[in-house]
């Protein structure tokens, strides 16, 4: 019985030996691999040099001589890499090493100053494929800014953020974010941390109809220390935020013809800055046809800020056809009514509009006429109405003319685009007033960056009770003649505002105009223009004005391309003398002219050359003229940079010249 049993022991043995051995000619399947957790998918960076300097000299009210020699050096790196698979964990991190270093005089006093150089910016991706997604990031740079280079100030900026992202019919994401943020100089510290939440629904169920809700809670707190001499200022600013927003875009109708689309806003800020804001515009366009449409328009708003309150409710309903494919209709009526702590008012108006063109045999013939007529009645018991953040922009030293006349000059209160950062009169801005109207002109040297949007607050005079009509007539010509490379044009506007009962508020304008022009295209790229223009005001100077301008572009081939312009105007004021317009302030002539060249000299080097000037005389006397160029130099991994500018500026009796020129190097490994 044992011999049996250990016989059939041994067949089974090789039973199995003989099953495990591969037959000849049948290859053998290797195991799969274990996925490794740590992929490291992507090395790169960048070994860089930066070398810049800055000087400044500015004579007048400010007298500042300063010059700043900058060294920046580091490397930059860059990984890519994921956790057992890309759609599992996908990370992304950039890294900076680095040094600064600054050496300034500031009117004949020297001093230098040493900063480290640290950034990182690490990322995470979570089930990026999938409809519940995540991600993860964490960000922060150590550096020192140029923004005022008379002074060394060191820049701590970090967050650290996570997104939790939806996908589907009904998409949405929320991200959690935390910010800090540390500014220190030799004059002032700022200090800044924030808390945001930020909720985004979008309702994706249906093509035609778009639905989308946004949400953010920001919770932030600044402070500022100003240390002149041996004595501490400080200021404390602190803003929660609550910000809710609800857009709609909808298409309906057999062919979705019909359109519906608006938003509503909620806003509450508090601490430093309280407002209540609420804000409701829709918009519904109906197609009756291939050349009818008419629309429909309602918009509310209601806005309450300490000491202000403001409440805005209007409508408008019109039309607009087509006849002929040649003659666009477009009729509206509107109205609607403001309400503010100290008064308010209410409107009614008709507007009609005709847009015609058509081909004539002596060539392209366009024109535009506008009706309109206004009917408006005011009380105010204080005869002034207060404006709230009229957005304008500073470019350059150009005057900006606000919105209303008669401006209380000690009024006016310019800020940032965000309401924070107040500016000064006299060191940031200068107010012009010219008859009724009010310019607003950036200094140059000032804290106002050029081209940089602000808000003005101010009370303007108004009716304490009156019921005024305005009146819009605007027709304008134009003709492209076919035969002769010339256009004609010409433009004709008036409004006027009459009284119809009530007190005279005072502020009632008439301005009349008239212009004609005419452009010629010798050769392709050049235009050539002339033109006349005259203006009658009641309020304000009215004017002559002659106008020459030419411009011209050119690609003497697909690496070489030229841009040049030239403008000149000559403008004469009426009856300067009742409007304070001495002799030699009684005109305004201007002469601007904007170069930019760029080349691509070889393959690997780029040219890029920009110059501009401009000056007035008479009523405004200043002078800016800017040049500036850079040389890009691209081989393989090695990069170089070269640039060099120069701005040389007199604003009345305030000059100023600013230079600089800067040198990169770059290498990618």
């Amino acid at each position: 019985m044992r011999r049996r049993c250990g016989v059939w022991a041994a067949l089974a043995w090789a039973g199995l030996l003989v099953v495990a051995q591969p037959a000849d000619g049948i290859p053998t399947q290797e195991p799969e691999p274990a996925p490794r957790m740590f992929n490291l998918e992507e090395v790169s960076g960048k070994v860089f040099t930066e070398i810049r300097y800055h000087s400044d000299q500015r004579s007048g009210r400010i007298g500042v001589d300063q010059d700043l020699l900058l060294l920046r050096e580091g490397v930059d790196v860059h990984l890519r890499g994921s956790i057992y698979d890309p759609n599992l964990l996908d990370w992304t991190t950039r890294l900076r090493i680095g040094g600064a270093h600054q050496w300034w005089d500031i009117n004949g006093e020297g001093r230098e100053s040493h900063a480290v150089l640290l950034g990182y910016d690490v990322s995470g991706a979570i089930l990026k494929e999938r409809p519940l997604s995540a991600r993860v990031r964490a960000r922060g740079r150590r550096d020192v800014t140029e923004r005022s280079f008379a002074r060394t100030i060191e820049i701590d900026n970090h967050s650290q953020d996570i997104t939790l992202s939806l996908r589907g019919p009904v998409s949405g994401s929320l991200m959690f974010e935390h910010r800090t943020r540390d500014e220190r100089g030799e004059l002032r510290q700022d200090e800044e941390q924030a808390l945001l939440t930020r909720l985004r629904l979008v309702d994706n169920r249906k093509p035609h109809r778009h639905t989308a809700l946004t949400f953010e809670y920001e919770d932030s707190d600044r402070t500022n220390r100003f240390r002149p001499a041996d004595v501490t200022q400080v200021q404390r600013f602190t803003d929660q935020r609550a910000d809710l927003t609800l857009t709609n875009r909808w298409s309906f109708g057999d062919d979705n013809q019909h359109r519906l689309t608006g938003r509503v806003r909620l806003l509450h800020r508090q601490g430093s800055f309280e407002q209540d804001s609420v804000h409701v515009s829709q918009r519904l366009d109906l197609s009756h046809g291939p050349t009818l449409t008419s629309f429909y328009h309602g918009q509310f708003s209601y806005d309450r800020r300490p000491g202000w309150l403001d409440r805005f409710a209007g409508g408008e309903i019109g039309m607009r056809k087509s006849v002929y494919e040649s003659l666009d209709i477009t009729a509206r009526l509107s109205g609607h009514q403001r309400q503010q702590d100290d008064g308010g008012l209410w409107a009614v108006g008709g507007h009609l509009d005709l847009d015609y063109r058509k081909q004539t045999p002596i060539g392209y013939y366009r024109s535009n006429l506008t009706l309109a007529r206004e009917y408006r009645e005011e009380d105010f018991e204080a005869a002034l109405r207060a404006i709230r953040d009229e957005a304008i922009t500073l470019t350059g030293i150009s005057r900006v003319v606000l919105a209303h006349l008669d401006i209380d000059p000690a009024s006016i209160r310019v800020t940032d685009r965000f309401n924070q950062v107040r500016y000064i009169e006299g060191i940031d801005y200068m107010v012009v007033q010219v008859g009724a109207s009010t310019e607003i002109v950036r200094l140059a040297g000032g804290s106002i960056e050029d081209g940089e949007t602000v808000l003005v607050d101010y009370s303007a005079l108004a009716a304490r009770d009156a019921a005024i009509f305005t009146d819009t007539i605007s027709w304008s010509h134009r003709i492209d003649l076919e035969a002769l490379p010339v256009a004609l044009y010409g433009h004709y506007r008036l409004r006027e505002q009459s009284l119809v009962s009530g007190t005279d508020p005072g502020n009632l304008q008439r301005d009349e105009g008239w212009l004609v022009g005419l452009e010629l295209t010798p050769i392709e790229g050049l235009l050539l223009a002339g033109e006349y223009e005259s203006r009658r005001l009641r309020l304000t100077p009215g004017w002559d004005a002659w106008r020459v301008r030419a411009s011209y572009q050119h690609s003497f081939d697909p690496r070489t391309n030229l841009i040049v312009s030239a403008d000149y105007q000559s403008l004469q004021y009426h009856d300067p003398a009742r409007f304070g317009l001495l002799p030699g302030r009684d005109f305004l002539d201007t002469v601007s002219a904007n170069a930019r060249f760029t080349s691509r000299l070889t393959d690997q080097l780029l040219l890029r050359l920009d110059g501009s000037y401009r000056q007035n005389w008479g009523r405004q006397r200043d002078e800016m003229i800017r040049f500036g160029g850079s040389l890009l130099w691209q081989v393989r991994q090695m990069e170089v940079n070269l640039d060099a500018g120069i701005e040389q500026w007199r604003q009345e009796n305030t000059r100023g010249t600013r230079a600089m020129v800067g040198l990169r190097v770059s290498r990618e490994f």
